[in-house]
This record gives C-alpha cells, sequence and structure tokens, in this order.
C-alpha cells in the first residue's frame, strides 16, 4: 500500500462546537464536526461523519472523524480494507503530510504492523484526494490547499497546451440504434463532450436518450484508456426548461450537489453546462450563477475538472455577462451551426447584418460577427471552442453525402459546398478550411471586421482556443471517421505558438 497524502479543501465547521478552536494533525487545520453533519450522515459506526465534500479518498466514506464521540475531531480516518468503514487515523510522524501509520485506538501508536499491512512512507506517493503521485499539499485557486499541485479553488482555470478538439457524444436513440462507443475514434479528440442529463422537479439528475447506454458500455472507461477526457453535458436544447424551473429554490442546490456527486461517481473529467440558452429561459445573471454554482460544487470534489457552457448562434448572443462567464469558465463551446441563413454555420457572411435578440446589430450575420461580439465584450479569444456542424443546412448527416459532395470546393465565403440545389454541406476541405479560419495567426477570420478592429480586446490576429463538433454519428466514425480526422490533422498541423 502507498502512502497516503492528505489533501483537504473547502472545509466549514460549525463554530459553537470547536474544541480548542482547531486540531492540528499532519500540518492541517481541522475542527469539530457540525450538528447537521453528525445527524444526517452519521455512519452506522457512529463516527462523526463530515460529508462529501471532506472524503478525501473519493471512497464515499468521511475521512474527517471523532473516534471517541466527543465531537472533536480525532484525525483523518483511513479505509484500509475497502470496505467503506473507516479503520483508524492516520499517523505522520515525520510531518511529510503523508501517513505512514494508522492508529485505531486513539492511543498514539502506530497498529499498522499488528494488522499485518505496510504503508510505506513515500512523500511522493499516491494522494489520497485524487489518486495522483503527489506529495505535500500545495495552495489550490482560492488559497485551499490543492493536493498533488493540480489547479485548484475557485479561481484558477484549468490549463491546456494547444488548441483542443472536443467532440460530442450523442444519439437519439437508447436501444438498438445507439453509438458503438468502442469504435469511436478516440485519437481524433481532446475531448469528449457526452450528451445529456438534466433535472428533474426533485432535484436529481435525469440520463437521457442514449446517455445510460453509452456510460453503461463503458464510454468513460475507453476514454480514459486512450489518454483522452470527458465532460458530462447537461441540458440540451429540448432540456433546459428543466433546469430552468430550479433557477432559485432549493432544489436547485439538490440538483447542483447531484450533478457534482454523478460526475464524482461516474469518472467524468468536468461539465458542460449547455443551457439553450439565457434570454430565452431566465436572465443572464441568473445563467452566471447557475453555472458559478455548478463549477464550486464540481470543484470541491476535483480542483482540476473542467467547466464549460454552450452558446447560442447568435440570436441570443448579447444575453451573456461576457465578462464575468470569462472569469468562471474554462471554456465556452460556441454553436457555429443552426444559422440557416441558408448555410448551417457560415464564417462569413459579408454585408448581412443580424440583429440579436432584437436589439443588439452584429457586425455581420456569421459566426464570424458572433465571436467578434464575444470576444469585444470580455470574454477571452483563447477560452473559445469553435463548434462545426457535422450536417448540412437541415439536418441532412454527413455520412449519408453523395461522393460530389465529399469532393467539393469550399464556397469562399461560408467555407460550405455546395450542391447546386439548397443543401450547404461540410467536407473534409470545409472542415480544415474552418479549423484554420478559427485557429491560425495566418489564415484567421477574426477580429478582422473593420468594425471590431479598433475594438479593445478584439484587435486583428485573435485566434480561438480550439474547434469541436456535433456531433460523432453524423459522420463515418466506425469506417474513417473523415471529418474529425481532417480536424484533428489541421489542428495539428497548425504553426507552433511563439
Amino acid at each position: 500500500m502507498s502512502a497516503f497524502c492528505p489533501t483537504v479543501a473547502s472545509l466549514s465547521f460549525n463554530t459553537s462546537i470547536l474544541a480548542a478552536s482547531a486540531l492540528l494533525l499532519a500540518g492541517i487545520a481541522v475542527g469539530a464536526c457540525s450538528e447537521a453533519a453528525q445527524t444526517s450522515n452519521a455512519p452506522s459506526s457512529g463516527f462523526c461523519h463530515i460529508g462529501t465534500l471532506i472524503d478525501l479518498t473519493g471512497d464515499g466514506v468521511a475521512d474527517l472523524v471523532d473516534l471517541d464521540g466527543d465531537q472533536v475531531l480525532d484525525g483523518i480516518g483511513l479505509d484500509i480494507d475497502d470496505d467503506l468503514v473507516v479503520d483508524g487515523i492516520g499517523i505522520d510522524s515525520d510531518g511529510d503530510n503523508c501517513f505512514e501509520g494508522i492508529d485505531t485506538n486513539l492511543d498514539g501508536i502506530d497498529d499498522s504492523a499488528a494488522l499485518g499491512i505496510n504503508i510505506p512512507d513515500d512523500a511522493g506517493g499516491v494522494d489520497s484526494s485524487t489518486g495522483a503521485s503527489g506529495g505535500t499539499a500545495t495552495p489550490g485557486g482560492d488559497g485551499t490547499p490543492g493536493g498533488d499541485g493540480t489547479p485548484g479553488g475557485d479561481g484558477t482555470p484549468v490549463e491546456e497546451s494547444g488548441p483542443l478538439v472536443m467532440g460530442y457524444v450523442y444519439d437519439f436513440s437508447p436501444t438498438s440504434a445507439n453509438i458503438d462507443v468502442s469504435l469511436l475514434p478516440y485519437q481524433n479528440i481532446d475531448y469528449i463532450v457526452h450528451a445529456f442529463v438534466t433535472a428533474d422537479a426533485a432535484g436529481n439528475v435525469v440520463e437521457l436518450e442514449g446517455f445510460g447506454p453509452q456510460r453503461a458500455a463503458g464510454l468513460v472507461e475507453k476514454t480514459h484508456a486512450a489518454g483522452k477526457k470527458i465532460v458530462l453535458s447537461l441540458g440540451g436544447a429540448g432540456s433546459t426548461t428543466q433546469m430552468f424551473n430550479l433557477i432559485g429554490t432549493p432544489t436547485q442546490q439538490v440538483f447542483v450537489a447531484n450533478v457534482a456527486a454523478r460526475v464524482k461517481e461516474w469518472g467524468y473529467d468536468g461539465i458542460d453546462f449547455d443551457y439553450e440558452f439565457p434570454g430565452q429561459y431566465g436572465t443572464p445573471a441568473q445563467f452566471t450563477e447557475s453555472l458559478q454554482l455548478l463549477k464550486t460544487a464540481v470543484r470541491a470534489n476535483d480542483p482540476s475538472a473542467l467547466v464549460m457552457f454552450g452558446i447560442s448562434p447568435g440570436y441570443y448572443i448579447s444575453a451573456y455577462e461576457w465578462a464575468k462567464l470569462g472569469e468562471i469558465a474554462d471554456f465556452g463551446f460556441y454553436f457555429c451551426y443552426d444559422w440557416n441563413n441558408p448555410q448551417s454555420g457560415p464564417v462569413t457572411k459579408p454585408g448581412a447584418n443580424h440583429n440579436a435578440d432584437g436589439a443588439t446589430t452584429l457586425s455581420e450575420a456569421s459566426c464570424r460577427g458572433a465571436l467578434d461580439f464575444m470576444i469585444g465584450s470580455g470574454f477571452p479569444a483563447e477560452k473559445i471552442i469553435v463548434g462545426l456542424p457535422f450536417t448540412a443546412n437541415g439536418g441532412a448527416q454527413y455520412r449519408n453525402a453523395p461522393e460530389s459532395i465529399k469532393t467539393g470546393t469550399p464556397d469562399p465565403e461560408s467555407f460550405d459546398v455546395f450542391d447546386g440545389a439548397s443543401g450547404w454541406w461540410p467536407n473534409t476541405a470545409v472542415i480544415t478550411k474552418k479549423t484554420n479560419a478559427f485557429l491560425n495567426p495566418a489564415q484567421t477570420v477574426l477580429c478582422q471586421l473593420p468594425a471590431q478592429t479598433s475594438v479593445v480586446g478584439c484587435e486583428g490576429g485573435q485566434v480561438a482556443g480550439g474547434v469541436g463538433f456535433w456531433h460523432f454519428s453524423q459522420e463515418n466514425y466506425e469506417t474513417g471517421a473523415d471529418l474529425s480526422t481532417a480536424m484533428r490533422a489541421a489542428v495539428d498541423a497548425l504553426p507552433a505558438s511563439p
């Protein structure tokens, strides 16, 4: 058994029953259990159970325990046999913030030898809060310990190197037609966005459409085995109402806590708040507050969890508090599709203006126009993931496209391929051209319009933080994955950052 290196985040105690203000163990300040925690979460052993926010090992058992019932925490509990019962408190005799022993009866003596177990004193061993190689806890984003040095707290952003590729996994059918997760080209993405879950009236997390079967088929495990990450997506176009109905009620807090618990239980690496859309459902401030609540809850369990949100193509683009969201979120996934003017995702559309929510006029009725507005309103370009469609306008899937489309030449303005009738399609050349338009400094279309080049924050030469797509099922993912392969290749071919 490796050494246990404790990390504590977001602790709060009932000061009315603090004893001697705090008990110091392994260099970590702890206090007495709150009465609420004792009555609502007490395990059958009678130990004082603080709750999931102070479950350091991630096994569902409270790690800070009161072994003798005097309402003073005795230390950080260890469950050495994985039976979900605390066996004793950890011993850190050399102050390296790693446990090398266990005291089962509060006599100050290491009982590990008597129990026939070995906990090596290895400061580079397993961090008990994350399972990652760690050692001494280092401060996180809001000043609380960050365990193994991963971004923490409530203010430190998740660090990712280079432009990212994100792809949604979604399927309308929960049965026979569901996507085969064993055939997904995981090598083409950095993050999978798994859609969707939502809320019920009681604040429970409800799995929609094919989400449950995909999860049961090992989507999370297969993503991690490929060295990639996966986030849980909340909402979707048809399921935002359920979350909106909870805003400002006590049940919203229940839902937020349940989301954080499911992210942890199911092994996801963060969340995507696909709330469609503020302005239609609630106010900009309500959207911002909801995202902050989710972030706080998810980061309490995993300080490195990614937090992102979905963004309206154009009509509701002004219904966001862009500067505030830029401080809260790691990324915003912009839907560069569903414009239907007539193209689904026109990159540019010179001469065409657009009235967002009937009030704000964008500089252009295009993805470029919306993105320029976001950047000029205070949302950092490097936090934008530009989502591209794997469908034609009207919803026809690329996997069913005729050969003439697959070899067609992109239009110089929309960057889509026109079929000569009414359809505007993606193909590999389209994906390559659009990826460069948003990520390549030499080819960027962002902040190039005369009305935007003088806007603070939207000077020329801006590039986004990555690209993504909606969704795997709409390409031939099982037999070549033409579009996601082209996207990965285009990102990998980008010039190195200076």
